[in-house]
């Protein structure tokens, strides 16, 4: 299904990203959940720190939610001899992108198991989540974090991910520009709508379920354990706007907001990355 004819050998070396979003076009919507120009930049990402620690033992990046973006990364994790290791409990997804793996890239890059594996777990466990891959020795360069949007998970995927970064090391967060705090309400009220019950009303539930947001907190976590953390610009701020992506999901999108598993305040945060160095 996936074995796509998308360009001789050559032509995909010499336009990796073309190629790349060609596979990630004909992913399956509940897949495709990043717009096109997050998934170059997540290329770009993977690209750079994988030439910059290329070939370092028990290096790896690290991804919370598998999808779209695992292409990207399990992609350069093979091209500079590393490893990318994916955090999701949705064995369906998993099953499907393990699929493409074998199917669009085995051509390129040969066993899927040399360069990827997905761990089947919460990414907080202290046993079998990010916490336990530090305990195994590897260190991380890049990381993307992708999984339950709220503060409580991505600050507890931060905190075990933080010993694990070595100096130069980006972190990389999607829908950075949500606020929600201990649950997903906008999650909650989808399901809660397809199942024909009443939506949770936010304006007068206790405690409040929005907080500052994330992107800021995840720049004020950082900074608490790293002397020098630099916001990096991405080709996702400078073409947003124009991405297909919003305009082919623009139905969709515009129902997200209403029950506000999307936001349109600060859309240009909606992906955001940070280099760190100097460790406190």
């Amino acid at each position: 299904m996936y074995d796509f004819m998308l360009g001789s050998k050559e032509d995909i070396q010499n336009h990796e990203k073309d190629f790349l979003v060609a596979v990630k076009r004909m992913l399956p919507r509940w897949l495709n959940s990043i717009p096109d120009s997050e998934f170059i930049s997540i290329c770009d990402l993977a690209d750079s720190q994988g030439k910059k620690f290329s070939n370092t033992e028990k290096m790896a990046f690290v991804e919370t939610g598998v999808g779209a973006s695992t292409l990207a990364l399990a992609w350069y994790a093979s091209k500079y001899n590393l490893h990318t290791y994916t955090w999701d409990t949705s064995s369906a997804k998993a099953a499907v992108i393990r699929q493409v793996l074998s199917e669009a890239f085995a051509e390129h890059l040969g066993s899927v198991n040399s360069y990827w594996t997905l761990v089947p777990w919460m990414s907080t466990s202290e046993h079998l989540g990010i916490t336990a891959l530090g305990n195994q020795g590897f260190e991380c360069c890049l990381s993307f974090l992708d999984s339950e949007l709220t503060w409580s998970n991505v600050s507890g995927e931060l905190q075990a991910l933080t010993p694990l970064l070595v100096d130069g090391s980006v972190v990389a967060l999607d829908d950075a520009n949500l606020k929600w705090t201990e649950t997903n309400f906008g999650l909650v009220n989808t399901h809660r709508k397809k199942l024909g019950w009443p939506l949770i009303d936010l304006e007068h539930l206790k405690p409040e379920p929005k907080g500052e947001i994330h992107w800021k907190l995840a720049k004020e976590l950082l900074e608490q354990n790293f002397e020098n953390v630099e916001m990096l610009d991405d080709f996702y701020k400078s073409n947003f706007e124009d991405d297909p992506y919003f305009e082919w999901y623009s139905t969709e999108f515009i129902e997200k907001v209403k029950l506000g598993t999307e936001v349109r305040d600060e859309l240009k945060h909606r992906f955001d990355s940070f280099r760190v160095s100097q460790r406190k």
